[in-house]
């Protein structure tokens, strides 16, 4: 049976090492010499024994040596779900950083004032808001891997969802009939658990109710289609 062969048997994997010397002659020039053969990391036997016969039988000093070998670089498991979910803390961090801003022009327009509910309702709107747009953004990522027509979709989705969100007007504004179009709307209860608690200086509890349903349906369909589909991610890219 083969040596190297054998030696790859024995977890012996192909060792490239650039070795780089001070030339006899002119003892102020590097030069460098490459090595390569099969050695096992990482303690690199075969090499540290060249590495002795050259320090005992030639006259060019070592001045250093790189390593590289096949055993040293190694797959990590990166869960690529945590790809999305940076993106959404650090747009989430911005969020919370415009917070005081909108509560001092809040104060100044006499549209409200700050109050204790904010202690528990801001962390706890903001976790909905968080997990509300992670369970999309996870499938949305998922899905524009394979159609990459749906960024292009998106920006006209999130116009239509601007207007049909009461950011801007109240919801009881809202005539009868359009009600039903800001139900389907998964930041409609959302958005109005944030009016009432910076306007009003209370927390709906009928809204926190509703955005933390949508919020575990979001997260629950994110996983699924990601995990569905994240082993196609390769093949497609």
């Amino acid at each position: 049976m083969d040596r190297s062969f054998i030696a790859q048997l024995n977890n012996y994997r192909l060792t490239t090492a650039e070795i780089v010397y001070w030339m006899p002659d002119h003892r102020h020039v590097l030069q460098s010499f490459v090595w390569q053969n099969l050695d096992l990391a990482p303690k690199f036997p075969a090499l540290e024994k060249f590495l002795d016969f050259w320090d005992r039988n030639l006259d060019g000093k070592l001045h250093r040596v790189r390593v590289a070998n096949a055993q040293l670089i190694k797959k990590i498991a990166f869960p690529r779900a945590l790809i999305v979910a940076s993106s959404v803390a650090t747009e989430g961090l911005h969020f919370l950083l415009c917070l005081p801003v909108l509560a001092i022009v809040i104060v100044i327009t006499h549209r409200g004032a700050p109050a204790w509910p904010w202690l528990w309702g801001v962390p706890l709107l903001f976790v909905l808001q968080a997990a509300i747009i992670y369970g999309i953004a996870l499938t949305v990522a998922s899905c524009n891997v394979f159609f990459r027509d749906i960024e292009r979709l998106l920006v006209l989705a999130l116009t239509v969802l601007f207007f049909l969100t009461p950011v801007i007007y109240e919801r009881a504004m809202v005539p009868p009939t359009f009600q039903p179009l800001l139900a389907l709307n998964p930041f409609s209860a959302l958005i109005v658990g944030w009016r009432t608690l910076l306007l009003h200086g209370t927390v709906d509890w009928n809204a926190v109710q509703v955005s933390a349903a949508v919020a575990i349906g979001a997260v629950a369909i994110g996983h699924a289609v990601f995990h569905r589909l994240q082993w196609k991610f390769a093949e497609a890219l």
